[in-house]
């Protein structure tokens, strides 16, 4: 089940294809209906999908994961296809490797994400949510390769992703490795 944009209802996805509810009933149109697709579904209050007619007269529609982030100054952090954006104004996203060179922007019209055709000079970050919520970066910045597997499942995991904690906009720098203090002594 896919929410819509309003929240209000969802979209049921079966094999690739989507559906609309029909007015809360049990009954499933395909999403291309408009189109002359014939395809539909009903389901049953317990959740079973009974196939009415699941021959489509088009591809399956092609969905793109996208995140908004929110951050501490009010605005979002988009993810999209691995790749972070930070958002400037209101309608424009720049990556978020726009200070070491990187050119791709998304901008927002009418709810649609229309890429600015620039092309990453990097490789997509690998973060991982906490289980406050927040969001840790699991490499450091000079590390081609993640330090943990993505997404951190355990808290033991995500304290030990946060020594490499680059996302400022969701938290400041963060260093848990213990310190001894200046006047202790160190071992020969």
């Amino acid at each position: 089940m896919i929410p819509t944009r309003s929240g209000k209802k969802f979209l049921l996805m079966i094999n690739g294809y989507t559906y609309s509810q029909i007015n809360y009933s049990a009954h499933w149109l395909c999403s291309s209906k408009a189109l002359g697709c014939p395809a539909r579904v009903k389901k049953s209050a317990k959740g079973d999908i009974f196939k009415v007619n699941t021959v489509h007269t088009h591809p399956p529609p092609k969905y793109i994961y996208v995140q908004f982030i929110p951050t501490e100054k009010g605005k979002y952090i988009l993810v999209l296809r691995g790749f972070t954006y930070s958002q400037v104004g209101g309608r424009f996203f720049y990556c978020s490797s726009k200070h070491m060179g990187c050119k791709a922007r998304v901008r927002l019209m009418g709810g649609k994400l229309l890429p600015s055709g620039d092309e990453h000079n990097h490789a997509p970050p690998s973060h991982a949510r906490c289980g406050n919520g927040a969001f840790v970066q699991l490499r450091p910045p000079n590390s081609p390769h993640p330090v943990l597997p993505s997404p951190v499942s355990s808290p033991r995991a995500a304290l030990l992703a946060l020594h490499a904690l680059n996302f400022p906009r969701i938290m400041p720098k963060t260093d848990l490795w213990l310190r001894l203090p200046a006047d202790a002594k160190k071992d020969p």
